[in-house]
Order: structure tokens, then sequence, then C-alpha cells
């Protein structure tokens, strides 16, 4: 049994005995390939050898597909462009990664290695959460799929506000020295406040 015109760039071997066919190479850059391969008998009498010639072609099987679980990432909308997300990760070489968004553009990008980051300003009081898939490609063909939902969490940009207006408070006489005679309420965080006689500091 022969390799027909195979040359020694083939990425195929042929076993003469068996006629197992192995690969001689990983990742073979083209997706198909074919030659021919001729059997016959009485290998030491050309003259009543019979012989006889089939093709061989080989095609390259679309990767399964993965779906990875859902991602929910929480995003503080005052982070900068271009800040890390989240790594996504698909076994295997040769791979591109691709946003597919669910409206008109997300401000996400992911790079060559998987890293998914921000690439524009977020703003909770416009759009809170973004839901879109990303897509990993190998060859051609998808290979992975994560879909991603990123939940942007607020950051108060408005300015601080007193509740209530306007505070009175009492005090003894004499004073002591570190006494806590009252608290000022600012949005939610906890002012303290000392007043000696008629002066605050």
């Amino acid at each position: 049994m022969n390799a027909g015109n195979c040359n020694n760039d083939s990425p195929f071997i042929l076993n003469k005995t068996t006629g197992f066919i192995v690969m001689s190479r990983s990742n073979l850059p083209f997706d198909g390939y074919r030659f021919v391969v001729q059997t016959c008998d009485n290998p030491y009498n050309p003259i009543a050898r019979r012989c006889s010639i089939t093709t061989v072609a080989f095609a390259r099987k679309a990767n399964e597909t993965v779906d990875n679980p859902r991602l929910d990432i929480n995003v503080t909308e005052s982070v900068t462009i271009d800040t890390y997300v989240a790594q996504l990760t698909c076994g295997g070489t040769g791979l591109t990664y691709k946003v597919i968004p669910n409206i008109a553009a997300v401000p996400f990008g992911v790079s060559p290695s998987g890293i998914l980051k921000t690439t524009g300003v977020l703003d909770r009081e416009n759009i809170s959460t973004y839901e879109f898939l990303v897509q990993a490609y190998q060859y051609g063909q998808v290979k992975c799929n994560f879909n991603i939902s990123i939940n942007i969490l607020d950051v108060n940009d408005n300015a601080p506000e007193f509740h209530p207006d306007i505070y009175i408070l009492y005090f003894g006489n004499p004073t002591e020295k570190g006494l806590i005679v009252g608290t000022v309420l600012r949005s939610f965080v906890l002012y303290q406040r000392f007043i000696r006689g008629n002066q605050s500091c």
C-alpha cells in the first residue's frame, strides 16, 4: 500500500501495512485535504501484481460550541475607560473574541486574550444594566458563547444635603471636654460636631 503522490510536506502519514492514516503535525493550516492511495498485492512480482486506487478526502470538522454559564458582574459607574472587568476563557489556540450587543453598542470590548474591559463611559442614570453575548471563534467557527450581564453600581454624583436644614443643640454648664452634644446628618454620612460656648469647632 503506497501513499500515492504524497510529498514530504503532507500532514498525514500512511502505514503501508495496516492502512492507518496518522496526522504528522498539529494545527493544520487548511480546512481540507485530498490525496490518492494505491494498494497492490504481490509486492515482489510486478508482472502479476494487481492494484487498486482510491481517493481519500479530509475536511475539518466544525468545533462543538460550548455555552458557558451566565456571568453576572458588578461594575461601578465611576470606573475609567480600559478598566478590567473579567477574564473570559475558551480552551484552544488561534482564538478571536467578539462582542455581540443586543443594542446598538455597549461600552465594553474584549482583547485577543479574552480580557473584558470597559470601552466607554458608564452612567447608571442612563443605563443600569448591560446584557450582551461574547463569542469566541476558532478557525472561523464559534467555539464558545459567553452570556454577560453587567450591573452598573451607583456612585452619588449629587451635592450633599443636610437633614434637617437647621439644627438646634443644647449643652449644659459647665461643659466637659470631649463631650458629644449632637450629630449632623449629611446624605447618609454621619458627622459629629463639638460645641463649646458660642463657638463651633
